[in-house]
């Protein structure tokens, strides 16, 4: 059984149906119009473009001959083609901006400058100067008043004010603590017996750099 090829007499779409439904009437899922199954395919050739159509005109009365895209059903809504979104140039900047944030971060001058691998330094931001640091010392009682020397301190309630050392180093029997400032660096010089048998800060000199 062969299918009957036409066209909707209201929107020109090309249809094409079983020859069981020939005289039967359906609706065009193109227009939604109710058009009528013709009894047999047409003898001419397959069509490959919609047949123009007419209609009379709503003012005038004359047969007025409507566009190949369609007639009075609304035409299918245009959809744009959705741009794809590459993957890999979504990989790739992440993988820079990785690179560009471990460089700022963790290569850090004394003075509190962070450098990236070409020489360009930044300034590193939330940094106390050095009488910042020493201010805060003093607020927190953890100095003599007028003089830059630390009090003998437990060791934990000095790290829990002013934080863990940037760096620290044995030299003899004493430990030295670098604090890098925005603006140089403070290094204290410590006692290792009072640090390690009684926990304690027991400062024998506080340099400036």
């Amino acid at each position: 059984m062969s299918d009957i090829k036409f066209n909707c007499p209201e929107c020109a779409s090309p249809l094409e149906v079983d020859e069981s439904g020939a005289g039967m009437s359906v609706q065009c899922p193109q227009c939604s119009k109710k058009i009528q199954i013709p009894s047999a395919a047409p003898a001419s050739s397959p069509q490959t473009e919609p047949i123009q159509q007419s209609k009379p005109c709503p003012f005038c009365g004359e047969q007025i001959i409507l566009p190949k895209s369609g007639a009075t059903g609304s035409s299918p809504a245009y959809t744009p083609p959705q741009k794809k979104t590459s993957k890999v140039g979504i990989v790739v900047a992440l993988v820079i901006g990785l690179v560009i944030g471990y460089g700022v971060g963790s290569a850090k001058g004394p003075s509190g400058i962070s450098k990236l691998s070409g020489g360009i330094s930044l300034p590193s931001f939330g940094r106390m100067t050095k009488e910042q640091w020493w201010a805060k010392l003093e607020k927190n009682e953890l100095k003599f008043p007028g003089y830059r020397a630390v009090v003998r301190v437990p060791k934990d309630k000095f790290l829990q004010i002013m934080g863990k050392p940037d760096k620290t180093q044995a030299v003899g029997e004493n430990v030295m603590w670098y604090y890098t400032c925005s603006d140089g660096q403070i290094q204290m010089v410590l006692s290792d017996l009072a640090l390690t048998m009684f926990g304690k800060i027991a400062t024998e000199s506080i340099n400036e750099y």
